[in-house]
């Protein structure tokens, strides 16, 4: 699915949100590596992305030509400072109707109204791809993403106990969130 919109920032910084090409492999892979060592609120720790530059350029390359999926980022001069994307949870018929997102932006940029355009976008595409729901997880203390979900209208419909269990000791929950689109 393609993707482009220009856009000002809350501090008057332009913004460009677009579909990522295979040319963003390299930067989209450091984006996320950098975000797991800012901060515990990502899946995976820096070192556990494994994917190489390769790969996520065939990954990119796919969503390009899906009707269902989209991968997003967001650049500010230039630099790839946000991403965000959907698909559907699983490939069959009964789920057709769901997508599951994630989104993620460089702690620098917070508070400048990335996440909240990234999340604009990704509603505007799932509702052009016709689904019906779009879910996510986000860790329970997370507070100002859970904040901007309920913004959005996410509502909680579950917490999943215990869900990642930290390096340095202790657990972090998830709510299960989901919109009706």
């Amino acid at each position: 699915m393609k993707y482009f919109r220009k856009t000002t920032l809350r501090n008057g910084s332009p913004c460009v949100l677009r579909s990522a090409a295979a040319e963003d492999a390299t930067a989209l892979l450091e984006q996320r590596r950098c975000a797991a060592v800012e901060t515990d609120f990502m899946l995976r720790y820096s070192d556990e992305i494994a994917v190489d530059v390769e790969a996520q350029r065939r990954s990119i390359e796919a969503s390009e030509v899906s009707p269902t999926e989209l991968l997003l980022i967001a650049e500010v001069d230039g630099a790839l400072t946000g991403s965000a994307g959907f698909a559907p949870p699983v490939p069959c018929e009964k789920c057709r109707h769901r997508a599951s997102a994630g989104l993620c932006v460089l702690r620098a940029y917070w508070g400048w109204g990335i996440g909240s355009l990234l999340m604009e976008s990704l509603l505007e595409c799932a509702r052009a791809a016709q689904f019906e729901q779009l879910e996510l997880d986000v860790v329970t203390g997370n507070e100002r993403a859970v904040a901007m979900y309920q913004r959005f209208g996410f509502v909680t419909y579950g917490v999943r106990e215990k869900a990642f269990r930290l390096r340095g000791g202790g657990y972090q929950s998830l709510y299960l969130m989901a919109l009706e689109l």
